[in-house]
């Protein structure tokens, strides 16, 4: 304990001497270039070695994972969600969390480890306040056991003010090591913290394409897609869902996507007839769905047909008066072909937009992910229909 201690106390005084201006030793790692999450205001850059893939959470900027083979060695996580100072009295923000500082955020995530039944023999080894991106942060790590597999944990909490006297962004920064990897895990933590830096936040649909984006490989959907960089991901099954936060707007979902594959089975049908027979049919006679835009488009060498609406969702009779309507523009592309062993092959990506969003950038971002597609051969099994209404 007194080594790990020692060892996290050389990283605090490396990042003092940093922030002061002070040389610092250089370090044994080698660092990749530095990379930009414009949507969260961070700049990163990561050790030689480590690959980047999509968070698998709303509010995960990134993970990049250290492997061996089919074993990953280590895991880097960034995660960041907005809290309410607890100064605040503005009614508008009382939906999010208050904390007080990054010290109660460590011991937040603390409990809530103790209280997963898989981990046993949790154990804060060190904890040391440090700066890190000109912020105060705090500092912890801990160790665990998870079936037969020891595992130490390095994180760092700060905060970043969002408006002025009322919000705030919470970000943590981990890395997390098996146990033959621990004597790396500070070298790792410490080059990550000495490079770390804010910068400007920026909307998703600001962001261009970067040589980060991550390819998303689903085995059961036999497909692929590319995912813009800083977004999360996660397959579910026969869906892949996706898409990103804006922390500049105080954390809203303005990007909401899905992409679903599959055949449909009987006589072959055109992207079209997908469309007017089963998309347009779950909202038919609903005054609350307006469509924007109706037509046909390419994807990849597929014909297919994009349909736009715009989608009110009314409060419910019993919320408080101040409650507004709920808007939200939805894209769907669908590609349609003949599958080899009969039926139709289905292609649909859905793309939940908020309803300011400007409607030339949102083509262009359907446009980007469809392009980013492609598929394996398919097993030829039906898909089955949600008959749901898009919900925002």
């Amino acid at each position: 304990m007194k080594q790990v201690k020692s060892l996290l106390v050389t990283v605090m005084l490396a990042s003092s001497s940093l922030a002061l201006g002070q040389g610092a030793d250089k370090s044994k790692l080698t660092m990749q270039e530095a990379e930009t999450f414009p949507h969260a205001g961070v700049v990163v850059s990561l050790p030689d070695g480590f690959e980047h893939s999509p968070g698998q959470h709303v509010t995960h900027v990134f993970q990049a994972g250290l492997t061996s083979g089919d074993d990953l060695l280590q895991l880097i996580n960034l995660s960041a969600h907005v809290v309410r100072k607890p100064t605040s009295n503005d009614a508008r923000y009382k939906h999010f969390p208050s904390l007080s500082g990054s010290g109660e955020q460590l011991a937040l995530m603390f409990m809530a480890r103790r209280k997963m039944p898989q981990i046993k023999n949790l154990k804060v080894r060190s904890e040391v306040k440090l700066p890190i991106a000109g912020k105060k942060a705090d500092a912890r790590i801990t160790s665990f056991t998870q079936g037969k597999i020891e595992t130490y944990v390095a994180e760092v909490c700060f905060l970043r003010e969002l408006v002025a006297g009322e919000l705030n962004i919470c970000y943590v920064l981990s890395v997390e090591s098996v146990a033959a990897q621990k004597a790396s895990l500070l070298d790792v933590f410490g080059e990550i913290i000495r490079n770390l830096k804010l910068t400007d936040l920026a909307g998703p649909l600001e962001m261009t394409q970067s040589k980060k984006d991550s390819i998303l490989v689903s085995q059961g959907l036999a497909s692929s897609i590319q995912i813009p960089h800083g977004w999360y991901a996660t397959e579910n099954g026969s869906v892949i869902t996706f898409g990103q936060v804006d922390y500049k707007a105080g954390q809203l979902e303005v990007i909401n996507g899905s992409l679903r594959v599959g055949v449909l089975p009987g006589n072959v049908i055109t992207a079209k007839n997908y469309v007017d027979d089963s998309l347009k049919q779950q909202f038919k006679d609903n005054e609350t769905v307006k469509i924007v835009e109706d037509v046909p488009t390419k994807w990849g060498d597929k014909d297919g047909h994009q349909l736009i609406i715009k989608q009110i969702t009314k409060p419910p009779a019993d919320s408080p008066e101040t409650a507004s309507d709920s808007v939200v523009v939805v894209v769907y592309r669908v590609a349609a072909s003949g599958n080899e062993g009969g039926g139709t092959e289905i292609n649909i990506l859905q793309l939940v937009f908020r309803a300011d969003v400007d409607l030339t950038k949102a083509k262009a971002m359907t446009d980007r992910l469809a392009n980013g597609f492609k598929r394996i051969p398919l097993p030829k099994e039906p898909i089955e229909e949600s008959g749901t209404t898009p919900e925002p």
